[in-house]
């Protein structure tokens, strides 16, 4: 895949760890507030990213990952612009719940859906008011194609989801849902996507653990 000679280059960081991390519950659209070491999570890819010359900082509308941007943003001398579409996947009934509660509620659901190959599983809806893949996949990837037309030849952070990161790494290539299971995708972690607007390229990636098979 080649991209343009003057691609926009993306960094696409995940927000630093939450009190529902901790606890193991399903965030999606809800929200839960940065950990203490969230918040030096945050403060230190802010560190990581420090040489690098940010032309815009974007996140998701989300408290966790606004956060987490500022941290980042302060040390560019940037503002913050948040935009529904970075959201993390959203879980609909299942949101707040323990991830164990969401797999015994909707063992059926899930169970079905992990029969299927990934192809017809992005398009499988788990639970009521649940968004599929597909869904998600759709809002992200256009909000990303308009960044990359906006800022041709330039830098820009956008801070999401952890769901967001691993299914774009999926998306783009990457890896495969096997080499890529859940929890596979850290507290900040960051992956760098060259794109013309057309073609996405994944160059690098930071706190991502791709499983061997």
């Amino acid at each position: 895949m080649e991209v343009s000679q003057k691609p926009c280059t993306i960094y696409l960081a995940r927000h630093g760890e939450t009190e529902w991390n901790l606890s193991q519950r399903l965030q999606g659209h809800m929200d839960s507030p940065l950990t203490p070491l969230g918040i030096e999570q945050a403060k230190k890819l802010g560190q990581r990213l420090l040489n690098v010359k940010f032309d815009a900082v974007f996140s998701s509308d989300l408290g966790r990952a606004k956060r987490t941007a500022e941290l980042v943003a302060i040390e560019h001398k940037l503002l913050v612009i948040t935009n529904a579409a970075l959201r993390e996947f959203r879980f609909g009934e299942g949101e707040g719940m323990k991830t164990s509660e969401y797999r015994d509620k909707f063992q059926q659901t899930i169970s079905q859906r992990d029969r299927l190959l990934y192809k017809d599983r992005i398009n499988y809806r788990v639970s009521p008011g649940s968004e599929t893949i597909n869904e998600m996949l759709q809002r992200v990837t256009l909000f990303m194609r308009e960044v990359a037309a906006l800022y041709r030849g330039k830098k820009v952070l956008l801070v999401s989801h952890g769901g967001v990161l691993r299914h774009i790494l999926i998306h783009f290539n990457f890896a495969t849902e096997e080499e890529l299971p859940y929890n596979s995708v850290q507290n900040t972690a960051c992956i760098i996507i060259k794109t013309d607007g057309a073609e996405f390229k994944v160059v690098e990636t930071m706190g991502v653990t791709k499983k061997r098979l």
